[in-house]
């Protein structure tokens, strides 16, 4: 005798005896439309999945567009915070600069100590801050 294959997983469905005698009225098999419907679900389910992981691939792709912006807009900032330094330090150099050429303009000479202070600020020796100076007033 062949045995006859049954499926491992069972369940049991109540339905109404109402829609039970609608159902035959109609000629439907319960079982067809218990499990039409349960794949009828099931496939709402997975389009539900497969919409709301694209709606996440959508986020990530803005995400990974927003960290490229702030990326640049950071190195933007660094660029200015950089270049305001540098401009300041500029500045300060040409006030010592200025400083060091007013001083020898005026008392004809200049402290050794505020000649090699200034130079050393500025970032060259103090002979070279001294025959610059001399150069700006032309002698």
């Amino acid at each position: 005798m062949e045995e006859i294959e049954t499926d491992k997983v069972r369940t049991t469905v109540y339905v109404s005896a109402d829609k039970v005698e609608l159902a035959k009225k109609r000629e439907y098999k319960l079982s067809n439309i218990a499990e039409e419907a349960l794949d009828i679900i099931l496939n709402i389910s997975d389009y539900d999945e497969l919409k709301i992981q694209i709606m996440i691939t959508g986020i990530d792709e803005e995400v990974k567009k927003l960290e490229f912006k702030r990326g640049v807009l950071l190195k933007q900032l660094n660029d200015r915070r950089i270049e305001k330094i540098l401009h300041e330090e500029d500045t300060e150099k040409t006030r010592l600069f200025n400083q060091t050429v007013n001083e020898l303009q005026t008392t004809m000479d200049i402290k050794t100590e505020n000649l090699d202070r200034n130079a050393k600020l500025i970032g060259i020796t103090p002979e070279e801050l001294f025959q610059q100076a001399k150069k700006e007033l032309g002698w």
